[in-house]
């Protein structure tokens, strides 16, 4: 809808620019001639109008009008590259680390107010400043059934990213934040390996924007939870890592 909108304008503003040439160029000359013959008494209009006389006033009108156009899209470009380096500047990049916890000593030891633990509370997953009890009680049993992930998440780009969403399997786990420069959120996953599943895909997206714009940027990244001689473990292929910010609309609109 926007893509159209604008381009109805340009149209516009071509028609309009081609109207003003035209009178420019041909109404005004032969207004001027028209003048002359009208009041050939008056000495201010006695010059003749030739036809010399027309095409060098012709060729210096083309001339202002290719220079007048010259700068216009000079600035234009320079607005537009101005605004470009602005939002690159402030363009939120985030990127990740994960650990896996092999102990329920060091699942336990990063309860401390600030982390957040989630982890499947009956079918969906929900999310919690404590440690799961089982691990608590210390019977969880490590890479039985499931994986214990470190996982932070870092905002390494130049200004905040608002609007935060962020979801499991399209599931939200958390309201909407705000992540600023060079801040740290660590979160505790508690993954299993689905039932009758080898592998089991965990996939994480985040959804937020930047403090200079209306655009919006989403980076994805696939946690893999799979079968070993030994129960389960983690794993990540180059593909699987966080993707780089990739622009999901702009100005609110849906890109067409």
């Amino acid at each position: 809808m926007i893509k159209n909108t604008n381009s109805n304008n340009r149209w516009k503003t071509i028609i309009l620019y081609a109207v003003a040439f035209i009178v420019v160029a041909i109404i005004v000359p032969f207004a001027i001639s028209a003048i002359f013959k009208i009041h050939p008494h008056r000495h201010i209009f006695s010059a003749e109008w030739t036809a010399d006389g027309y095409l060098g006033y012709i060729g210096a009108l083309i001339g202002a009008a290719a220079t007048i156009y010259a700068v216009r899209i000079t600035i234009v470009n320079e607005r537009k590259r101005q605004e470009e380096e602005r939002i690159i500047l402030a363009k939120p990049w985030l990127s990740s680390e994960t650990l896996l916890l092999c102990s329920n000593k060091d699942i336990q030891e990063e309860e401390n107010g600030k982390t957040t633990f989630v982890a499947l509370n009956g079918e969906l997953f929900g999310s919690s400043k404590e440690a799961p009890w089982a691990v608590k009680k210390g019977t969880h049993e490590i890479n039985k059934t499931d994986c214990v992930i470190r996982y932070e998440i870092m905002n390494a780009g130049g200004n905040t990213a608002t609007r935060l969403h962020f979801t499991l399997d399209g599931y939200p786990l958390f309201p909407d934040f705000a992540l600023a420069k060079d801040q740290v959120k660590k979160i505790i996953f508690v993954l299993p390996l689905r039932e009758g599943e080898k592998q089991s895909q965990y996939v994480l997206k985040f959804v937020y924007g930047d403090v200079v714009s209306s655009m919006t940027y989403s980076q994805i990244e696939t946690l893999n939870i799979m079968q070993d001689e030994h129960g389960v473990t983690f794993s990540q292929s180059m593909a699987d890592l966080l993707t780089a910010p990739k622009k999901e609309n702009e100005n609110g609109q849906d890109e067409i």
